[in-house]
């Protein structure tokens, strides 16, 4: 096979991935987990945010009366 005919399918294979739909998928996934995991890290992590409080109150509780009970 001479050099000619490997550019030649090389030039294919790269316009049958460009015309491949299905990468867009995945596109479009990583880029919204991405977001949603901007939005938890705000809620969840930062400083002094009432949920984090809320939580942290909560889960304090639950350790003191699972102390007590054991």
């Amino acid at each position: 096979m001479d050099i000619q005919a490997i550019f030649t399918q090389l030039k294919l294979i790269g316009i049958k991935f460009a015309k491949n739909q299905r990468g867009v998928h995945a596109i479009e996934y990583a880029i919204i987990s991405s977001g949603i995991t901007m939005i938890v890290s705000v809620i969840f992590f930062y400083d002094n945010g009432s949920f984090k409080n809320a939580l942290t109150e909560l889960f304090d509780g639950l350790k003191d009366k699972l102390i007590a009970i054991i």
